[in-house]
C-alpha cells in the first residue's frame, strides 16, 4: 500500500503478474513441491484497488474448488476428525491449544478428501488433487507456534522420487584406444544396476558376422 500512496502510477498489475505466478506454481508442482494453501476469508480487500483474496490462490482449480462449496467462518478451539496418517496430524491435535481456528469448508468437492473436520464435519483440512493441481489446504494458523507446526508438517510430507527413465541395455562403442576405460566403464555399470552392458569383446565370438552382432546389440539396447 506504501508503493500506491508514493506513486499513484503503481498498480497491483505492474508489480504482481498474476499468469506468470500461476505458472510458477504449475512448475512448482510438476517438479514435486509440497504446496500448502491456507484458506482465506471469502471477501474483496483493498488492495491496489479492490481484489478478491482468492486471487492469492494462484491456482484456478483450488479456487473453484472452494467456491463451490462455502467458508464457515467462526473462532472455535475444538477439532473433531483427524486422520492420523497425515502428516499434519500434529497440527490438528495441538490445534485446540495453539490458538483454535477461525475459518473451515462445507465442500463435497471430490478433489478435496478430508485430513481433519470440526465436530459439526467442516472440513479443517483437505488433501487436494483436481487434475495437475495437487497439494494441501489447510485452515491457516491464528498463532506463530501453530505456524511453526503448520510448517513442520509441510516439510514432513514424504516426497515420491521422481520418474526416471531406467536403462536395462546399454551399447557401449569406441575405439581401440579406449577398451581399457571401457572394461572398467562396463564394470562399473553392472556393479550398480545395469542388467546388461553391450561390449564388442564379450559378446561377438569367432565366426559371428561382425555387421549382425552390432545390428543386433543396437536393437537390445
Amino acid at each position: 500500500m506504501d508503493l500506491k500512496t508514493d506513486a499513484r502510477e503503481y498498480d497491483l498489475d505492474s508489480v504482481f503478474d498474476s499468469i506468470d505466478r500461476q505458472n510458477e506454481l504449475e512448475a512448482a508442482m510438476a517438479a514435486g513441491a509440497t504446496v500448502v494453501w491456507c484458506m482465506a476469508e471469502p471477501r474483496r480487500m483493498n488492495f491496489f484497488c479492490y481484489r478478491k483474496t482468492s486471487l492469492g490462490h494462484l491456482a484456478p482449480a483450488m479456487t473453484a474448488a472452494i467456491g463451490l462449496g462455502s467458508q464457515v467462518l467462526k473462532k472455535r478451539r475444538r477439532v473433531g476428525f483427524i486422520d492420523p496418517d497425515t502428516p499434519f496430524a500434529s497440527y490438528f491435535d495441538d490445534l485446540s491449544s495453539l490458538g483454535g481456528w477461525r475459518i473451515a469448508l462445507e465442500s463435497d468437492e471430490p478433489g478435496l478428501t478430508t485430513i481433519a473436520a470440526t465436530p459439526e464435519g467442516y472440513q479443517l483440512g483437505a488433501r487436494v488433487e483436481i487434475g495437475g493441481t495437487r497439494g494441501w489446504l489447510m485452515t491457516p494458523p491464528l498463532t506463530q507456534e501453530a505456524t511453526n507446526r503448520l510448517i513442520s508438517g509441510a516439510l514432513s510430507v514424504s516426497k515420491a522420487e521422481p520418474d526416471a527413465p531406467r536403462y536395462h541395455e546399454i551399447f557401449l562403442s569406441h575405439s581401440s584406444a579406449d577398451k581399457p576405460f571401457i572394461r572398467q566403464l562396463r564394470r562399473d555399470l553392472l556393479a550398480r544396476g545395469m542388467l546388461k552392458a553391450w561390449r564388442d569383446e564379450t559378446e561377438i565370438q569367432v565366426g559371428d558376422s561382425l555387421i549382425a552382432k552390432i545390428d543386433e546389440g543396437m536393437a537390445m539396447s
